[in-house]
């Protein structure tokens, strides 16, 4: 049997007891969206094609003594095949232990992602800046403590994972900490700081994140930009390598049903090395079709130094449905 066919049976398995448990559960829930678009090289670097780049399905049960249960599956295009492939994103026991302080267990979403992805509201657009460059993934296989101060102004979230992410398999058996202390002293106004700590192959090999974000954010309008240092030694004998970047994004609902936003990237991937950094420049112009459907149309341009890549220029039409 393929690996793939064994895959879909296990998770078409685990849905299947997911609908009998409800039977059970003091309360449950089935939500899905959906991402996808149009994309268009102005430069003539690429295809014009109509993508699926995402389809989460979500089920939340909340079960006897006040645990919860989260699973959400995705896809990914299967590059050997073209096939779109379903995956599982999260799987996870959650129970709160103590007034505002949670525990969850399984594969968890991680403390920053998530997070940002809320601040910057437009994923249908694409990840933000440590996940489109690769840094950082959104879930993995662990232990995680979410919580807010008595205040609740202070937010915090704890993680103790593989490592590896939610899309491989432990390889090292070494363990990564990440960790997101967030600070609201009025309702508009997030300060966060995050760190990851993990390895590659041995404890001398690090693979080290941090980053400090500043956003305010209403539902009228966001306005946000971050800092990300990289530290990395990804092999015996390997020298240490420094990275960084920042983005800035304004986002803005100026009019009933219209929205627009503005971004900028820029990183640096090896601070010891000249020309091998780029930018990226978005702008877009958004409409809600109805309630959970947006409509967006944008331009992503990438701007490399020289030799360091090819620059690009493409126009999308993005759609999400929220269902």
């Amino acid at each position: 049997m393929r690996k793939g066919c064994f895959f879909k049976i296990i998770i078409a398995v685990i849905f299947m007891i997911l609908m009998m448990t409800q039977v059970y559960a003091a309360s449950a829930d089935i939500s899905g969206l959906l991402y996808a678009n149009y994309t268009n090289p102005l430069d003539g670097k690429g295809l014009k094609s109509f993508n699926l780049t995402r389809l989460y399905l979500t089920y939340k049960s909340t079960l006897e003594n006040n645990y919860k249960l989260r699973v959400t599956t995705d896809t990914f295009r299967d590059s050997a095949t073209g096939r779109l492939e379903l995956f599982a994103k999260y799987a996870y026991l959650e129970k709160e232990v103590l007034p505002n302080t949670r525990i969850k267990a399984g594969l968890i979403d991680l403390p920053w992602l998530a997070y940002e992805e809320w601040i910057w509201g437009y994923k249908m657009q694409s990840g933000v800046l440590a996940d489109r460059e690769g840094y950082l993934t959104s879930a993995d296989l662990g232990i995680g403590v979410y919580g807010k101060a008595p205040t609740k102004q202070i937010e915090y979230a704890l993680t103790y994972t593989n490592g590896e992410g939610y899309n491989n398999a432990e390889n090292n058996g070494l363990q990564s900490f990440d960790c997101r202390v967030t600070f609201n002293p009025l309702a508009p106004i997030f300060i966060s700081g995050f760190m990851s700590r993990g390895y590659y192959n041995a404890l001398d090999q690090i693979k080290n994140r941090n980053i400090f974000h500043v956003a305010l954010k209403t539902d009228k309008l966001t306005i946000a930009g971050e800092y990300l240092g990289t530290t990395d030694i990804s092999g015996a004998g390997s020298t240490e390598v420094q990275g960084q970047g920042y983005s800035f994004y304004a986002t803005a609902k100026p009019m009933e049903k219209w929205l627009f936003v503005a971004r900028f990237d820029y990183i640096d991937p090896n601070q010891n090395i000249a020309n091998d950094d780029h930018s990226r420049y978005i702008v877009g112009l958004g409409y809600e079709l109805a309630k959970g459907i947006l409509l967006l149309f944008d331009n992503e341009q990438t701007k490399y130094a020289p030799g360091a890549g090819t620059d690009t220029n493409t126009a999308y039409a993005h759609l999400q449905a929220e269902f």
